[in-house]
């Protein structure tokens, strides 16, 4: 059975020993429950559960079963955890109405998402805001930064960005239908006129920095590719004549499709 105990723990900024202790057990016995060597007693598993504010299901997952904490659940963090103190920081920002072009521009650039502002590492979470906002089911961008941030999706603390390859649980929980594609020929195929869609492209350039992924929305329409937050500090989208255009000097490794 699988579990979010060391994820929530690490959340909540308790160490596993003292955590241990709030449980009234061994700290090798809330290790092997993290590691999925032992399944709580169900006494056990109320108390964890109880102790984070959630459902036992909410943090113990029979196998299969979605593995996501929503905005909603998340929302019950501790108010001296970085996950609640990030989250209250993001509410007071507004954003202007549409796409976000740039991550770096005034009002997407505020926003806290783990240990550094989006201005540096908000590319996965811009596209998918953008995504959404651009398919009609807008999403407000903090709901998006709690969920990535609570589900523990950014990379060695936002550092390195987020796996754009996590994107698809986002809109798997959310039931956002969508196809995946690894391919650049199936994907370019794929794409038909008013399509939405995410692309993740790699930059070798970048590769020792870990700044070599981007991934950005687009839509295309009238036969054009019009791509948003291709760069940091745009203050526009882009427009290209063809994917292969757009994404020149890169290589393509994902793409979401929206249905």
């Amino acid at each position: 059975m699988k579990n979010r105990v060391e994820e929530l723990r690490r959340q909540y900024g308790i160490k596993q020993e003292a955590f241990a202790h709030e449980m009234g057990v061994s700290r090798q016995s809330i290790g092997s429950i993290e590691n999925g060597r032992y399944n709580p007693s169900i006494q056990l598993a109320i108390r964890i559960a109880r102790y984070f504010g959630l459902a036992v299901e909410d943090v113990f997952l029979m196998d299969g079963a979605p593995a996501w904490l929503t905005v909603e659940m998340l929302s019950k963090m501790p108010a001296d955890s970085l996950l609640a103190k990030n989250r209250e920081h993001n509410l007071s920002i507004t954003l202007p109405e549409g796409p976000i072009t740039g991550q770096g521009n005034r009002f997407p650039s505020q926003f806290s998402y783990s240990t550094f502002m989006t201005a540096f590492n908000g590319a996965e979470p811009v596209a998918v805001y953008n995504a959404l906002t651009l398919t009609g089911r807008p999403v407000p961008f903090a709901d998006i930064l709690t969920e990535f941030e609570g589900n523990g999706l950014p990379l060695l603390d936002g550092y390195a960005g987020t796996d754009p390859r996590e994107l698809g649980r986002y809109f798997e929980a959310h039931e956002i239908p969508f196809r995946t594609f690894t391919l650049q020929s199936e994907f370019n195929a794929a794409v038909s006129e008013g399509s939405v869609f995410v692309i993740s492209h790699w930059n070798d350039r970048f590769f020792r920095e870990l700044k070599g992924m981007r991934t950005v929305a687009g839509v295309f329409k009238n036969g054009a590719w019009t791509l948003y937050n291709t760069h940091t500090d745009d203050t526009e989208p882009r427009t290209y004549r063809t994917l292969a255009e757009a994404l020149r000097g890169k290589k393509f490794f994902l793409g979401y499709l929206f249905v």
